[in-house]
């Protein structure tokens, strides 16, 4: 038996709509924040996700100190990530005709990622690359990392 096309529609459209509550209403709970509201208006669906009560501080706008340089010297450096630059070396030591795509995806991060850090490794003359970008390999200088 042929269903009705516009019953089918009406009835994806529902299915959608369930699902997009549920989900709307799950990021809510995960993020903790309060209930959303939703309204039917002009054609669609309005979801209003209210903002967590703020509890308002007494020392805001109060001046505590130098902020700036007390972030930088218990921070340290902040645009240096240690523990990628570490396994990026690592896997070079292991198979130094290693591409920057399979760095990418043996450590679960973005090419964009390990370009920055092999950038940075190369300017504190850590690492080199010999050859051409697909058949070329790398080369640690700095053998004490």
């Amino acid at each position: 038996m042929i269903q009705n096309e516009e019953n089918q529609n009406v009835e994806y459209k529902s299915n959608w709509r369930d699902e997009y509550l549920k989900w709307v209403c799950g990021f809510a709970n995960a993020a903790d924040l309060p209930v959303p509201t939703f309204e039917e208006k002009m054609g669609g669906i309005w979801v209003t996700i209210p903002r967590k009560n703020s509890v308002k501080s007494e020392n805001v706008g109060v001046h505590v100190g130098d902020v700036g340089v007390n972030v930088g010297a218990n921070v340290g450096d902040v645009g240096v990530n240690v523990g990628v630059k570490a396994n990026i070396i690592k896997f070079i030591k292991d198979n130094p005709s290693i591409s920057v795509k399979e760095l990418s995806n043996l450590l679960n991060i973005t090419t964009r990622t390990i370009e920055r850090n092999i950038k940075q490794l190369k300017e504190m003359g850590v690492l080199e690359r010999i050859g051409s970008d697909k058949t070329g390999s790398w080369i640690i200088i700095d053998k004490t990392v």
